[in-house]
């Protein structure tokens, strides 16, 4: 859990689902196929830096998509830089949805294609940028300023997770103010103890936040 966290801070993929359900591009901003949906071309966002100052590239993309393994029954036979901005995706078989598979938070695109660096030296796109990075232990990150996600997403200045095993001592350093959110199975050790909310609800929670920490009330508007 801690790893997909920050590889949620730290990186993006090419396209994402956003919270009404509606795919849409992230670091691509437009794609088309072919007639059979075999073969692909991606436009990139222009302007995208990593985390070393790095611009975003095509070469980037391709070099991440080809160190993953990718979801079952896709296979990419080539890749074509048309551009520094410009993709081509060839692919083994006609696939509609594989801009949505490409949705998928384990498609990152690291600097140089490097999806395996340790994640203390991560180098992405994502709108923060590590700090600490203990594995399995803890994970702190700052914010970088002037991202093209401003105002869509990052809206702390630092985000800090810290993994305790203990339920009982995650509840203590809930109820100590140590930490704002803690996953949770009950409310145990907290009722009555302070002011904290119970999502989904206190009877079937999954995690508990003091009272002042913002949670939306409604996350998306369309169903499944």
């Amino acid at each position: 859990l801690l790893d997909l966290v920050v590889r949620g801070a730290l990186y993006h993929s090419l396209t994402e689902i956003s919270p009404d359900g509606v795919l849409r591009g992230e670091l691509a901003s437009h794609w088309h196929s072919s007639q059979d949906a075999r073969i692909w071309i991606f436009d990139l966002r222009a302007g995208v830096r990593f985390h070393d100052g790095q611009e975003l590239t095509a070469s980037d993309v391709a070099a991440s998509l080809s160190a993953h393994t990718l979801p079952d029954g896709v296979e990419i036979l080539d890749y074509s830089v048309v551009s520094d901005l410009q993709l081509r995706v060839e692919l083994s078989a006609s696939n509609p949805d594989f801009p949505y598979l490409l949705a998928d938070s384990s498609l990152f695109i690291a600097r140089a294609g490097r999806v395996d660096a340790p994640l203390d030296q991560a180098c992405g796109t994502g709108c923060y940028r590590v700090e600490q990075f203990q594995e399995n232990r803890h994970f702190r990150a700052s914010r970088v300023e002037g991202h093209f996600k401003d105002g869509q997403a990052g809206w702390a200045d630092h985000i800090e997770v810290i993994v305790i095993p203990d339920e009982e001592v995650r509840a203590e350093a809930l109820r100590d103010g140590y930490v704002d959110i803690s996953a949770l199975p009950d409310p145990k050790g907290l009722i009555k103890r302070g002011d904290f909310r119970y999502l989904p609800s206190q009877q079937d929670m999954a995690i508990a936040t003091h009272s002042g920490v913002g949670v939306p009330k409604v996350i998306g508007r369309r169903a499944a």
